[in-house]
């Protein structure tokens, strides 16, 4: 299948035609609804958009010049990975994670908390109020989290290459960092990230959020039980 030249002019005239109508479509839609105008919040909620409200308020936020707007959601991170930022770049997918991962055998708790806060100030600084996480000491990731202010989900990964002795260590771990996340601040939730496992049955038993890698690069060859997996896991719409 190949695209030619023509075809690929034209597609990029359409996509510059519909970039076009919706961008004036939101010029319009802000300009003439709400534009100028003034929100009145609640805690976390707004509750009034209107005019001349900052009588009212026990606190004003100029925010002229701004858009006002719910922050982005990252829904699938591995965040303290801005520590191997840059270490192995422009590589196929293999040897790029067997890099990594001799990097992430030597990774602790600690480095953990200051990676993914690093990610979170990155985020914020971007408008992303809110993530979904799948990576190791996720004690110390939710610290992080729980100290900037942000909300996220932290999702266990069952990476396991389907070892019988590895899935029972990881599922006892997983069930300890669950009854620990019963006391976390509400803003920040617990899941459980599908890989390759021997446990899944567990993610539909205990009702928790699952993330999933569901874009399948040319590297991978997931097996048949993997799609099952997937297809399970929509079924029971599990799927964050």
């Amino acid at each position: 299948f190949v695209i030619t030249s023509k075809a690929k002019t034209k597609i990029r005239q359409r996509v510059k035609e519909q970039e076009v109508k919706e961008t004036g479509l939101a010029k319009e839609i802000l300009e003439r609804k709400f534009k100028n105008r003034k929100l009145e919040f609640d805690g976390n909620k707004i509750i009034r958009i209107g005019d001349n409200l900052e009588d009212l308020a026990d606190k004003v936020i100029d925010a002229s010049g701004k858009v006002v707007m719910p922050g982005f959601v990252n829904t699938h991170t591995h965040a303290a990975m801005t520590l191997t930022r840059g270490v192995c770049e422009d590589t196929p997918l293999q040897p790029w994670l067997q890099k990594v991962w001799a990097i992430e055998a030597k990774i602790d708790g600690e480095a953990i908390y200051w990676g993914t806060k690093l990610a979170i100030v990155e985020m914020l600084k971007s408008g992303t109020t809110n993530f979904c996480d799948m990576y190791w000491f996720i004690p110390r990731a939710y610290q992080a989290a729980f100290e900037m202010g942000i909300r996220a989900t932290f999702t266990y990964p069952l990476l396991n290459n389907f070892d019988k002795e590895k899935a029972e260590a990881q599922k006892k771990e997983c069930l300890d960092i669950l009854e620990q996340s019963r006391t976390w601040n509400p803003r920040i939730k617990y899941g459980i990230a599908i890989l390759e496992t021997l446990i899944t049955a567990l993610i539909f038993k205990l009702s928790l959020l699952s993330a999933i890698h569901f874009s399948i690069s040319s590297c991978d060859q997931p097996s048949t039980d993997d799609f099952n997996s997937i297809l399970f896991s929509f079924n029971k719409g599990k799927i964050y």
